[in-house]
């Protein structure tokens, strides 16, 4: 069961990641951020990174099943994912949710989290990511950590001519002077 759930995150990952890489290189389509609700990628994107969450769960669940002792790394592991997932939701929040899905054009948001960086809520993913994988401590979930990682890594670059065409100059401008991540 733990090789079947690794094996549907994987694939899940993989595919999201390939078709987002083909997107980006080519630029003959629109994968990240979605063009449309009602475009069919939306819904395979999500769709995709839904289910390599899912098989990540499952997988986690069943590693924790063979478990004999919990240490300080695995403690230090879930304190970083509370405080990882509380920024990723806490600079979700201040997005939106349409925007944060990639829905809405609506104003460019620059300020609270979005003032120190441009990306929070990847920034806040990579430590619950991070976490996850100390919690864990298991190379099967790592290895399916790594593939969702890897999605997070290339959104935010995905994004970005996207927010330049959408917000010009305000974007630059905010690009300049804000890092991706964290140090500029």
């Amino acid at each position: 069961m733990a090789e079947l759930a690794l094996w549907i995150s994987i694939l899940a990952s993989g595919l999201n990641l390939s078709i987002m890489l083909l997107s980006f290189i080519t630029g003959k389509f629109q994968y990240w951020p979605p063009a449309s609700p009602q475009n069919w990628m939306y819904h395979l994107f999500w769709m995709l990174w839904r289910i390599s969450g899912i098989g990540l769960l499952i997988l986690t669940y069943i590693k924790f099943q063979d478990r004999t002792e919990f240490g300080l790394l695995n403690w230090m592991g879930i304190i970083l994912f509370i405080l990882g997932m509380t920024f990723t939701i806490w600079a979700g929040l201040s997005l939106g949710v349409a925007k944060t899905k990639g829905r809405n054009s609506d104003g460019l948001n620059t300020e609270g989290l979005y003032s120190i960086t441009r990306n929070p809520q990847y920034v806040g993913a990579y430590v619950w990511i991070f976490g996850w994988m100390l919690f864990s401590a298991s190379l099967p979930v790592t290895i399916a950590l790594f593939m969702i990682g890897a999605g997070y890594l290339l959104c935010p670059i995905m994004e970005e001519p996207w927010l330049e065409r959408a917000y010009g100059d305000d974007y630059l401008d905010y690009k300049a002077k804000v890092p991706r991540f964290i140090l500029k």
